[in-house]
Order: structure tokens, then sequence, then C-alpha cells
């Protein structure tokens, strides 16, 4: 909500009330956890297994029935009543290990469930290119990656401990959703010329 306000020379003036905003679910509310399994590889994976648990409690599990094509995903949704403090949602995919893959650790996901989210926005070419070239974990697209950089940053987070923070940093983030945005990273090169960084307005 914006204010006015008159000290500030009548300039809109960010004012929240946090009594009217609601950072978690209450204790108790029901939540839909969504589950998003891309198949990130050059082929069509061939039916699996996966389990869910929340800490260490397996809340369900199920099976995905038929192939995921190259570039697809399936969704997997589950419901769970909210309860306070830090918990751990963890999704382990294959666990028959039926599909042959390059990488079996991103068959693995552990998310703490009340981390603050990050909203990954990447242009298309960019998030293409991540397919055609292989990074730092040995896989070829950008979620891998994006998720290590989250990773480490909670790690550092817990390995923060100092005097006045003898627990480290108690928050946590995620990503969560990511958004592939139209156009160019970088400019068209004509061939034989070499054009310097920029982004398209």
């Amino acid at each position: 909500m914006y204010e006015r306000d008159g000290k500030e020379k009548g300039l809109p003036w960010l004012k929240i009330d946090p009594s009217k905003y609601q950072l978690h679910p209450k204790a108790g509310q029901k939540v839909t956890f969504i589950i998003h399994i891309l198949n990130a590889g050059l082929a069509s994976s061939v039916p699996f297994s996966y389990s869910i648990w929340m800490d260490d409690k397996p809340l369900t599990t199920g099976g995905i029935t038929k192939p995921i094509a190259p570039g697809k995903e399936e969704l997997v949704s589950i419901k769970w009543l909210w309860q306070e403090g830090e918990h751990y949602i963890k999704v382990y995919l294959d666990t028959t290990n039926k599909n042959r893959e390059i990488a079996k650790w991103n068959n693995t996901f552990i998310d703490p469930v009340r981390a603050l989210t990050f909203f990954f926005a990447v242009s298309r070419n960019t998030y293409e290119g991540f397919s055609k070239n292989r990074n730092n974990l040995d896989t070829f697209n950008f979620e891998d990656w994006a998720q290590y950089h989250v990773h480490m940053m909670n790690w550092l987070f817990i390995s923060s401990i100092w005097p006045s923070s003898p627990k480290g940093i108690l928050e946590r983030v995620s990503n969560r959703q990511y958004h592939c945005c139209r156009g160019f990273a970088r400019r068209q090169e004509p061939r034989g010329i070499r054009a310097e960084d920029e982004v398209q307005q």
C-alpha cells in the first residue's frame, strides 16, 4: 500500500502493516505442493516410480506411467497440513533405477518449505543454451545450475557461525519459479562481426 507523506515532499511512501499480510500458512491449514518433473534429456523417459517425504516421514509413493518426452514435464501434487517450524519436503525420482541418465543426483530434491522464494527470469536463448552446453554439474539444463546456486547460498547461511550468530543464518531461500523472457540476452551477430554484450529492452 502506497501512502503520501508530507515530510517526503509528497513522494510515494511504502508503508506496510505486517498484521495484514500472512507470510506463512497457519498451523493446520491445508496446503498443496506441486512437483514439476522435467525431462531435460535428449530421449524420452521410461515409466518410473517416485516417493515424497516430509522430513523423515513418507507422505506418498506413486509412479509416472507414461514416457516423458524431452523438454516436457509431468506434475505431481500432494496435500499437507501446515506445521510450525522448519520442515523439508523431499522428492525421490526413479527409485527403482529404470532410466539410463548421465546424472542421477538430480533425481533427489530437498527444499525447505518456509524458505523465501527466488523468482528467476532468463532470456529464452540463454535458457536454451544450457541444453547445448554441459554445466558445472555435468548436466545440460538451466534448472540444475540455478538450484546449485540456491543450495550453495543455503549452505553458506548454515555455515555462517559467529559469536553473534551461533546457529548461523536461520533464513533459507528457494527458487520455485522460472520465467523465460522473449528476446535475446545477446544481440544477434552478423557472421564475422563480434558484438558487445547487451540486454535488449
